[in-house]
């Protein structure tokens, strides 16, 4: 016997006792609460990858922006001043003596009767600037203002609901001459607004009728939930105009306000303008051109809401510097002394970027130090892909991202693969000479593989009828018979998201580049994600690597260069996966099938360990498991389509955590430290591993327990264990349950009810009921008889064994019905929904220790049960997934992958890793919530912890 040490881990507190060796006496219990913000437990609740120091984050960024922008300020001013051109406005507290200090900057309070220039004035001195000698002074206000507006560089990444909801209205425009959706950001003027009729419970927001001018002179009358318009007030508003598609007249008009991601189409349209304004005048516009006409045309336009490139500031900048060269000698030719003065002023220090932006700025001279040194100085971005995780099957590789194409196809046969055909064989006779039948799942035909394959390379799904429809008609599906499984009749099969994306953005390019070849197609998906640089730069990495791709694919095709900028413009989500793309290269040649399979591409590695498995007897669960599954589908190996998680433990085992030998265990407790941060991506889990790891530190220094003779059982919270996705639709479903409580609540109030959790479960049964005889069927509602009601509404209020409606005025009547675990919990534990049903109580006890089939197989004294096959055609119908499984299981489920899945999710693999370094590989083990929660209420726990909390808040008072 051993040392017990049991754990109890959660997302707030860790539990944990100490057991001796004849496991009589608690050698120490107790608990540590983890200080964890509510917020972020919030957020990982909803799935999200939402950190507590998030908000921190985004404030300490807006504070280093800022203070960036405060540096080049004063570097501007200094060189301003060294030069003789800085403004006589600006006064300075103290002259610059160190350039990493933000000193404040005085300016000289302005006169009364000082006229102000206005935005026009502004536009017209740097107008005049690009044609014209201007003074000194003023040309120091130009480079000043200059620094105040440097544009848009590029290489930001827009936001994915607003792409999303970009493609959504692009699905709604027309090939015809009209479109049937269009938006719009203008500036328009408020000529009239009417307050729409509300019906006093209504409570939605209030809608009101305006009509409007635009700045085309244009009479548009709309809707708008905009409050607090005045008339006559000029604002800028998002303008959204359905057509009738047989009339094209206008149907609808809608006013918003603009959404801070239309900047990128407001910015396109810019460009559009000083594009044709060139081709009318055969020059470049330049952008202070361009406004001084608008503000001549309206004086109140306002220029600061428009999304500029840099390259048109840039562009100006070296306009205006050609031409004030020509009568500021300073600009081009400075004493090497002062340069040098400026250079080492600029960047003090000695390391080696410091060294290298000194030697640039004396050897580059003013232009390069104002203009590429400070005004237009961009810090390159930090590598950050130390940060993307390590692959748990390929150690040392990345995981890849999701988008990535041969991601994308792992994913389509992941989903293709799981889908089976669940077929009715016959098995002999019965001791009543009746037939007898078994189930088996078959793997679908390869063609229809093939054909759901190529479909979902260009559909974003395929719906379960779909699939049903294909094969009754082309492959015989036999009604009753055969049952299409793997797949719930609600949900879908996901396209090649990658694929689909560029297809729709390409168009007829998507040919003409070769896409259909998966190495171009790589290559192409590469630069998107990779490439970095302006997208609207010719010359910056990423629109440069575009524009070699297509020359090299296409040489022939006309105005290249936009299609480049058009391309670079194309973004993907940073999401990764679990897998590192050199795994999923080694697991792919399993998945394919049909035409896509060659098993020609199976290493010899693998060949012989099927071989194995297909001769020798295993002992392994996961190896077993493979075994089986082969054995059940003797030709998959001539056509492919392996279950993914089979052929990924045919290629790298079960490859949970790390193990360690005997002599690699911790000496002394001293040797256990904290995870380094960051090691762990998600940093609630972090927190979680480190607190248990402190936890047995301090048991192991306070208890002097042996390492060596230590068992350590570990549990973990569902929410802990569970997936994102799976977290996610739990808080949803609380979510809404809050929403209904919340309901019920207030109608308790009305009825004057206290509102207790019995009451309001209380009341959503009652509701239910039509007659108002029956109201009042239960008392006081448990867990129990909460769990009865949805497995009642599940199951469509039959009794699965007899086929007979049970009503609701007798459901609670434990004379007459019972819940029934389809599989006896004795010979498996699985106390959830899943392996339960509501039947009749002579039924359950009838049942007994056996399954639903070995009930059916065997017989019944009670003539109102099914026929067996009566029975396995409704459950077919009735139920799927675990369910359906369970309710026809012929033997106690063995099910490997599902426990794999659990077993090596990342917090389970992490924990096991660092407590095998101190007690050893076969000293870990995990239990589930359920085995905890079945041995508390069996031992009677569960009232006594109720009693104890009661009498806590009754000590507590009022």
């Amino acid at each position: 016997m051993k040392t017990i040490l049991g754990l109890d881990l959660g997302t707030n507190s860790i539990g944990w006792a100490l057991i001796d060796k004849e496991g009589r006496k608690i050698l120490g219990m107790g608990s540590r609460i983890i200080p964890i913000d509510g917020a972020e437990i919030i957020e990982f609740q909803k799935g999200n990858a939402q950190t507590k120091n998030a908000n921190r984050r985004i404030l300490k960024g807006i504070r280093k922006l800022n203070k960036r922008y405060k540096q080049r300020r004063n570097k501007l001013i200094y060189v301003l001043q060294q030069l003789n051109i800085l403004p006589d406005q600006f006064q300075l507290t103290e002259p610059f003596s160190n350039p990493k200090e933000l000193q404040k900057i005085c300016i000289k309070p302005i006169d009364k009767n000082t006229v102000q220039p206005t935005a026009a004035d502004l536009m017209e001195l740097r107008v005049k600037a690009l044609h014209q000698r201007i003074e000194e002074k003023e040309l120091g206000k130009l480079l000043y203002w200059f620094n105040q507006l440097r544009g848009y560089a590029g290489g930001g990444e827009e936001n994915e609901e607003a792409k999303e909801a970009d493609d959504n209205i692009e699905s709604e425009t027309s090939t015809d001459s009209f479109k049937k959706y269009e938006k719009l950001v203008k500036p328009v003027r408020i000529l009239n607004i009417t307050k729409e009729t509300q019906k006093p419970e209504e409570k939605k927001k209030p809608k009101f009728t305006i009509n409007v001018e635009t700045s085309d002179g244009e009479i548009l009358c709309g809707e708008t939930e905009l409050e607090n318009l005045i008339i006559e007030e000029t604002l800028e508003l998002q303008i959204i105009i359905r057509r009738n598609p047989k009339s094209s007249k206008v149907s609808s008009v809608n006013f918003s306000l603009p959404r801070k991601t239309d900047w990128r189409k407001k910015m396109e349209d810019l460009e559009k303008n000083l594009d044709e304004l060139k081709g009318e005048h055969g020059r470049e516009i330049y952008i202070s051109e361009y406004f001084l006409n608008v503000l001549q045309k309206n004086k109140w336009a306002k220029i600061r809401n428009n999304v500029v490139l840099r390259s048109r500031y840039q562009a100006e900048f070296d306009a205006i510097w050609i031409e004030q060269s020509k009568y500021h000698s300073f600009l081009n030719t400075i004493d090497e002394k002062k340069l040098t003065e400026i250079a080492g002023f600029l960047f003090p220090g000695e390391k080696f970027n410091q060294l290298k932006y000194r030697k640039e700025a004396i050897k580059g001279g003013v232009n390069h130090i104002i203009r590429n040194q400070i005004i237009y100085f961009q810090r390159e971005l930090k590598d950050q892909s130390d940060l993307i995780s390590n692959c748990r099957f390929e150690p040392g590789e990345k995981v890849v991202a999701k988008s990535h194409p041969v991601f994308q196809e792992y994913k389509v046969w992941e989903q293709i693969n799981k889908l089976s055909i669940n077929t009715k064989i016959e098995k002999g006779l019965n001791k009543k000479g009746e037939l007898k039948y078994d189930y088996i799942d078959k793997p679908l035909p390869a063609s229809l593989k093939e054909w759901l394959y190529g479909e979902l390379q260009d559909k974003k799904e395929i719906k379960f009828g779909v699939v049903l429809n294909k094969l009754v008609k082309e492959y015989g599906l036999r009604d009753k018979i055969d049952f299409l499984n793997g797949m719930n009749a609600k949900a879908a099969l996901k396209g090649n998201d990658t694929r689909i994306l560029l297809k729709k953005q390409l168009g007829d390019l998507w040919e003409t580049l070769k896409l259909n070849n998966e190495d171009n197609l790589v290559s192409f998906w590469e630069i998107l994600y990779n490439g970095k640089g302006n997208e609207y730069d010719l010359t910056s990495d990423r629109t440069s690597r575009l524009l070699c791709f297509i020359q090299k694919h296409n040489p022939t095709l006309v105005n290249i260069e936009r299609l480049a900028v058009q391309f670079a413009k194309i973004n993907f989500s940073r999401v990764y996966s679990a897998m590192s793309l050199k795994a999923i290269q080694n697991i792919l040649p399993l998945v394919r099938t049909g035409k896509y399979y060659d098993s020609r591409e199976l290493n010899e590695r693998l060949a012989e360990k099927i071989t194995r498995l297909s001769n020798e007897h295993v002992e392994e669960v996961f190896e077993k498991a493979v075994q089986e599954y082969l054995e059940k589908n003797e030709t998959i190996l001539e056509t492919g389509g392996i279950v993914n998680a089979y052929a990924t433990i045919l290629v790298y085992d079960k490859h949970t955590a790390k193990e360690y030998s005997k002599e690699e265990l911790f000496t002394g407790y001293k040797q256990i430290v904290r995870l380094p941060q960051g090691e762990v991506r998600n940093p609630l889990v972090e927190q979680v591993i480190n607190e248990a790891l402190m936890v047995v530190k301090d048991i192991w220094k306070t208890y002097k327990v042996d390492n060596k003779e230590l068992l350590v059982r570990v549990e973990l919270a569902r929410d802990l264990k569970s997936s994102a996705d799976e977290r996610h639709k739990m808080f949803k479903a609380n979510n809404n349950n809050q929403k209904i409580n919340a309901r019920i609540k207030d109608r308790l109030r009305e009825l004057g009810v206290e509102m207790t959790f019995s009451n309001i479960e209380r009341y959503k049964l009652w509701s239910s009921q039509e007659d108002p005889k029956t109201k009042n069927i239960i008392a006081d509602p448990s867990k129990s008889d909460v769990a009865k009601m949805k497995l009642w509404e599940d199951q469509g209020f039959v009794s699965p064994y007899t086929g007979k409606p049970i009503p609701l005025s007798k459901l609670f009547d434990k004379g007459l019905y019972d819940i029934d675990h389809i599989i006896p919990r004795s010979r498996y534990f699985d106390d959830s929904l899943a392996n339960k049903v509501v039947c009749e109580t002579a039924v359950n006890k009838d049942k007994g220790n056996r399954t639903a089939m070995e009930y059916f197989e065997a017989g019944s004294v009670i003539h109102d049960i099914k026929k067996k096959e009566a029975f396995i055609d409704d459950v077919n119908e009735r139920f799927y997934g675990r369910k359906r499984k369970n309710l026809l299981a012929t033997k106690i489920p063995q099910d490997p992958i599902a426990r794999q899945l659990k077993e090596t999710q990342y917090i389970n693999v992490r924990i096991k890793e660092e407590l095998n370094k101190i007690v050893g590989n076969d000293n870990v083990k995990t239990s589930t919530g359920g085995v905890t929660d079945y041995l508390r209420t069996h031992w009677g726990l569960t009232e006594t912890f109720k009693e104890i909390t009661k009498r806590r808040f009754q000590d507590i008072g009022p």
